[in-house]
């Protein structure tokens, strides 16, 4: 009968411990996911600025908040790494319409005639169609099937 018991025991503890590590994993489930992106994503080379891109939904809209102003030369590598962010995925994975990459929120130094000098790929130049007037916000979008690179 004590053997019994003790056995009961030791699996009503091994319960507990259990619904413990589950309730943990639930609880930082979002850490724990980016933590082995992050480490995935150093062992294959397949992220941009710690970002892994995968996915529309992982490599997507992120919010970018500054004290100091956006320069041209920054606003012109947002628009770069949207562009290559989004085209790096299947195109059966990219939404129709419009997909926000890059909210950018603070002061800006930048015009469009000088982000569009700044862009490095000739290709897309010819793309980004920039209708901000860089006040105190600035998204930059893909907008799809035409792959235009708004800014606005």
């Amino acid at each position: 009968m004590a053997m019994e018991l003790e056995y009961i025991f030791k699996i009503g503890i091994m319960l507990v411990v259990v619904a413990v590590v589950i309730g943990l994993i639930f609880t930082f489930k979002d850490q724990i996911s980016n933590s082995i992106k992050n480490v995935l994503c150093q062992m294959t080379n397949t992220c941009s600025g710690g970002i892994m891109k995968l996915t529309v939904k992982e490599c997507c809209c992120s919010t970018c908040d500054k004290q100091s102003p956006f320069s041209s030369s920054e606003i012109a590598t947002y628009i770069q790494s949207c562009y290559s962010s989004i085209t790096s995925v299947s195109p059966a994975d990219i939404p129709p319409g419009v997909t926000d990459c890059y909210v950018l929120k603070g002061n800006f130094n930048a015009d469009s005639s000088s982000v569009i000098q700044l862009i490095t790929n000739p290709d897309l130049k010819t793309k980004v169609l920039i209708t901000s007037d860089f006040t105190s916000a600035v998204v930059i979008s893909y907008k799809d099937p035409d792959g235009t690179i708004l800014v606005k």
